[in-house]
């Protein structure tokens, strides 16, 4: 760059410093190096010190200052201060103007993220405003990147090791910016699905049951979707569909639609032949062998209560358990740590624990394995019962034995499905939260034939039973694996809301008034594994019962 020479001279007098100088200013432009220089006569040694609008200039105590590359800021007044053994005098002022006003950079566009499959080429760039010339240099989790000195920045061929955070630095003679962050991520191609064995085609009595199954390959999760004459089966998402107590009606052609993130294929199809038999039979009922809740356990009036009716001449013999630390295994954050559960009909307990391994250990163990539920830790610390019981309507209430709270799940296991007697109904009350704190509910139905449940999530219908802080908009949703069956908000919004209000007269349910926002749901599923969440409709926390009724028609 060009140079500015200032040049301050000093007079002579005796042998001592000058008492008196003469200053000459100076224009320059932005960039451009600036020498100022001071003419001493005086006695030797000197010692030099120049200010700036009358600042000290560290550093700068020669005979000459110079500035490499000005900036709107160097703009000012100068002046030195000489002194020898005999005293100290001031140069006259030396004035620099900076001409033309260098912008500092602004970033205008951030860097995107971007996700490529492996060994596609990925570009990440910026935009970013200010006096020209601009310089970019590009970096990686807060390290540069050699040569990526460019306003965009590109891989060719990206690998894994290229999945990381980048930023870039803009600057110029005024001064740089750095962008916010953008993430690159490398991903391996996704398979598409493929059928591998295609469904087969069968041919039973009315009454039986029937499965088809199929295989494919493909980049998990695979998501399936069976369909009957092309019209897909409502809670039939698994490789596996199976009809309980076959009915004529369900004679036709079967396929599955086979699905991932990067396409889906449709199954060849299979036909069901049914023979109608000397008399066919009425499709067997369903039930309910299976019910569980999960919800956050605290104390006072948001302590988790749940309620259970047993219909039948005969016992019913039950593995009744309350989980808290053992949720920790699967992910569940804040379980609850020390629980113990209480068992009551009527008024009466009829059972209790706080550490299942105590009593029965050896049925407890045999009998969770026999129905499928998840083995629990020998330590002890979950709460765990097996117990008959009669016909009548059973509370479960799941505390902290210390005063704690946390995460808790009570469920419920039928160990005689093939008794006379059935659970028909579970009610949980419980705080329902947001996120991993809402209220969840598990059932299992048993075949064959199917069930028809009605399904409550009540909030503000609990302020007539004297509760406060309720949930005032309760969501309900219905899954059967992570595929949604049904949802409500506003059981009077539902088209078959008149059948609601008689379905639940006839179980037995408390009526729900038409002006409050709780929800309900009436529907007919299949054998299965279904999962019911209630949560805020628009983020709200409070109290809400969750309940399940079998009805008596199915």
């Amino acid at each position: 760059m060009a140079s500015c020479l200032v040049a301050l001279a000093f007079l002579w007098i005796a042998m001592f410093v000058a008492d008196s100088a003469f200053a000459s200013s100076g224009k320059a432009a932005v960039g451009q190096t600036v020498t100022f220089s001071v003419t001493v006569n005086g006695t030797a040694p000197f010692t030099y010190q120049w200010y700036k609008d009358g600042a000290a200039v560290g550093g700068a105590s020669n005979a000459t200052y110079t500035i490499a590359a000005v900036r709107t800021t160097d703009a000012g007044t100068y002046d030195v201060v000489v002194s020898n053994s005999a005293g100290s005098t001031t140069s006259d002022n030396a004035v620099l103007d900076v001409a033309g006003t260098a912008a500092v950079p602004a970033i205008t566009a951030q860097p995107a993220s971007v996700s490529v499959l492996l060994g596609k080429s990925a570009s990440l760039s910026v935009t970013a405003s200010g006096t020209a010339p601009l310089a970019y240099q590009w970096r990686k989790g807060g390290a540069n990147i050699t040569g990526a000195t460019s306003a965009t920045y590109t891989v060719g061929s990206a690998q894994t090791s290229d999945t990381g955070t980048y930023s870039v630095a803009v600057s110029n003679s005024a001064g740089s910016v750095i962008s916010g962050n953008a993430t690159l991520t490398v991903t391996a191609a996704a398979i598409a699905p493929a059928i591998t064995t295609q469904p087969s085609s069968s041919s039973v009595t009315a009454g039986t049951s029937v499965s088809f199954t199929v295989t494919a390959s493909g980049t998990a999760p695979l998501s399936f979707q069976w369909r009957k004459g092309g019209v897909n089966l409502a809670g039939a998402n698994s490789a596996t569909y199976t009809i309980g107590g076959v009915q004529t009606a369900d004679a036709g052609n079967y396929s599955v639609v086979v699905s991932n993130g990067t396409g889906s294929v449709v199954s060849g199809e299979a036909t069901l032949v049914v023979d109608a038999g000397v008399a066919a039979r009425p499709a067997p009922t369903a039930q309910l062998i299976n019910l569980s809740s999960r919800a956050p356990v605290g104390t006072g009036t948001n302590l988790t209560i749940a309620g259970f009716v047993v219909r039948g001449a005969e016992a019913k013999t039950l593995l009744i358990r309350g989980i808290g630390p053992t949720l920790a295994n699967y992910g569940v954050t804040g379980a609850l740590p020390s629980p113990t559960m209480t068992v009551f009909s009527g008024d009466t307990i009829v059972g209790t624990n706080d550490g299942w391994t105590r009593t029965d250990a050896d049925r407890i163990r045999a009998t969770a394995q026999r129905v499928g539920a998840f083995a629990l830790p020998e330590d002890g610390r979950d709460c765990a019962v097996l117990m008959d019981c009669t016909e009548g309507i059973y509370t479960v209430l799941l505390q902290d034995k210390n005063g704690g709270t946390g995460v808790g799940l009570i469920e419920l296991y039928d160990a005689n499905a093939t008794g006379a007697s059935r659970l028909v109904n579970l009610s949980t009350r419980a705080f329902v939260g947001r996120d991993s704190t809402i209220l969840i509910s598990g059932l299992v139905v048993a075949g064959p034939g199917s069930a028809t449940l009605l399904l409550r999530a009540v909030g503000p219908g609990l302020t007539a039973l004297g509760l406060e802080g309720v949930l005032s908009h309760p969501k309900l949703v219905l899954l059967s694996g992570s595929q949604p069956v049904a949802d409500n908000t506003g059981w009077t919004t539902a088209a078959n809301s008149a059948a609601i209000a008689s379905v639940a007269a006839k179980v037995g349910a408390f009526p729900l008034d038409a002006g409050n926002a709780d929800s309900a749901i009436l529907v007919t599923v299949a054998p299965g594994v279904y999962t019911i969440q209630v949560s805020g409709a628009n983020g709200e926390t409070g109290i809400a019962l969750v309940e399940i009724y079998q009805t008596p028609a199915n």
